[in-house]
Protein backbone atom coordinates (compact mmCIF):
# COMPACT_ATOMS: atom_id res chain seq x y z
CA UNK A 1 0.00 0.00 0.00
CA UNK A 2 1.02 3.42 -0.69
CA UNK A 3 0.17 6.43 0.81
CA UNK A 4 -0.97 9.10 -2.03
CA UNK A 5 -1.84 12.15 0.35
CA UNK A 6 -1.63 12.94 4.12
CA UNK A 7 -2.72 15.61 6.13
CA UNK A 8 -2.61 16.62 10.14
CA UNK A 9 -3.66 19.94 11.87
CA UNK A 10 -2.89 20.00 15.50
CA UNK A 11 -4.02 23.65 16.23
CA UNK A 12 -7.54 23.93 17.07
CA UNK A 13 -10.11 25.29 14.43
CA UNK A 14 -13.16 26.81 15.38
CA UNK A 15 -16.83 27.29 13.54
CA UNK A 16 -19.62 29.20 14.64
CA UNK A 17 -22.37 27.71 11.58
CA UNK A 18 -25.44 25.67 11.08
CA UNK A 19 -24.18 25.46 7.62
CA UNK A 20 -21.27 22.90 6.80
CA UNK A 21 -18.01 24.52 7.13
CA UNK A 22 -14.90 23.28 5.73
CA UNK A 23 -12.39 22.76 8.12
CA UNK A 24 -9.69 21.56 6.33
CA UNK A 25 -8.86 20.10 2.68
CA UNK A 26 -6.11 18.10 1.07
CA UNK A 27 -5.89 17.90 -2.53
CA UNK A 28 -4.29 14.97 -3.90
CA UNK A 29 -3.66 13.71 -7.88
CA UNK A 30 -4.18 9.47 -8.80
CA UNK A 31 -2.92 8.40 -12.27
CA UNK A 32 -4.83 5.65 -12.71
CA UNK A 33 -8.62 5.40 -13.47
CA UNK A 34 -10.80 2.90 -11.61
CA UNK A 35 -8.48 2.32 -8.91
CA UNK A 36 -9.54 1.24 -5.09
CA UNK A 37 -8.24 4.00 -2.64
CA UNK A 38 -8.55 3.47 1.55
CA UNK A 39 -9.35 7.37 2.71
CA UNK A 40 -9.38 7.19 6.61
CA UNK A 41 -10.00 10.73 8.20
CA UNK A 42 -9.67 11.33 12.35
CA UNK A 43 -10.22 14.09 14.37
CA UNK A 44 -11.51 15.63 17.76
CA UNK A 45 -14.19 18.25 18.47
CA UNK A 46 -16.59 19.88 20.89
CA UNK A 47 -18.77 22.35 21.11
CA UNK A 48 -20.39 24.96 23.89
CA UNK A 49 -24.00 23.64 24.05
CA UNK A 50 -25.33 20.69 25.65
CA UNK A 51 -28.01 18.89 24.12
CA UNK A 52 -27.97 20.43 20.31
CA UNK A 53 -26.54 18.10 17.38
CA UNK A 54 -22.53 18.68 16.01
CA UNK A 55 -22.38 17.51 12.59
CA UNK A 56 -19.12 16.18 11.36
CA UNK A 57 -18.89 14.77 7.67
CA UNK A 58 -16.15 14.25 4.86
CA UNK A 59 -16.39 15.20 1.71
CA UNK A 60 -14.53 13.32 -1.32
CA UNK A 61 -15.06 15.73 -4.92
CA UNK A 62 -18.23 17.21 -3.44
CA UNK A 63 -19.74 14.16 -2.32
CA UNK A 64 -20.20 13.38 1.07
CA UNK A 65 -18.70 9.71 2.21
CA UNK A 66 -18.78 9.93 6.39
CA UNK A 67 -20.80 11.43 8.21
CA UNK A 68 -21.58 11.78 12.15
CA UNK A 69 -24.67 13.73 13.88
CA UNK A 70 -23.83 13.46 17.51
CA UNK A 71 -25.90 15.35 20.76
CA UNK A 72 -23.71 17.00 22.52
CA UNK A 73 -23.82 15.45 26.14
CA UNK A 74 -22.12 17.59 28.05
CA UNK A 75 -20.09 21.14 26.74
CA UNK A 76 -16.50 21.20 26.00
CA UNK A 77 -16.65 17.29 26.29
CA UNK A 78 -14.57 16.06 23.44
CA UNK A 79 -15.88 13.96 20.77
CA UNK A 80 -13.90 11.35 18.51
CA UNK A 81 -14.84 11.18 14.68
CA UNK A 82 -13.13 8.36 12.48
CA UNK A 83 -14.41 7.16 9.14
CA UNK A 84 -12.68 4.78 7.63
CA UNK A 85 -13.78 3.59 3.96
CA UNK A 86 -12.76 2.38 0.20
CA UNK A 87 -13.43 4.58 -3.10
CA UNK A 88 -12.92 3.61 -6.32
CA UNK A 89 -11.46 6.77 -7.80
CA UNK A 90 -10.72 7.58 -11.61
CA UNK A 91 -7.19 9.56 -12.70
CA UNK A 92 -7.31 13.17 -12.03
CA UNK A 93 -7.03 15.75 -9.04
CA UNK A 94 -9.44 14.99 -6.19
CA UNK A 95 -10.42 16.94 -2.95
CA UNK A 96 -10.83 15.13 0.37
CA UNK A 97 -12.37 17.85 3.08
CA UNK A 98 -13.49 17.94 6.40
CA UNK A 99 -16.48 19.99 7.45
CA UNK A 100 -18.73 20.75 10.55
CA UNK A 101 -21.75 22.56 11.31
CA UNK A 102 -23.89 22.81 14.83
CA UNK A 103 -27.62 22.98 14.81
CA UNK A 104 -27.29 26.50 16.22
CA UNK A 105 -24.96 29.07 14.77
CA UNK A 106 -24.72 30.51 17.85
CA UNK A 107 -22.57 27.32 18.74
CA UNK A 108 -18.92 27.16 19.08
CA UNK A 109 -17.37 23.72 17.37
CA UNK A 110 -13.49 23.75 18.01
CA UNK A 111 -11.84 20.94 16.09
CA UNK A 112 -8.50 19.23 16.76
CA UNK A 113 -6.20 16.50 16.22
CA UNK A 114 -6.95 16.21 12.24
CA UNK A 115 -5.66 13.22 10.34
CA UNK A 116 -6.35 12.93 6.97
CA UNK A 117 -4.79 10.24 4.25
CA UNK A 118 -5.63 8.60 1.42
CA UNK A 119 -3.71 5.05 0.43
CA UNK A 120 -3.83 3.13 -2.81
CA UNK A 121 -5.26 -0.20 -1.51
Amino acid sequence: MTIIAYESYESELTVNSAAFTEVISKAFTTTQDNQEYIINVYCEATSTSTNRVMSIRVMLDGVEGARDDYMVPTAGLPHAFAAFRTANINAGLHALSLEVKSTNASDTITVRRIRVYVMKH
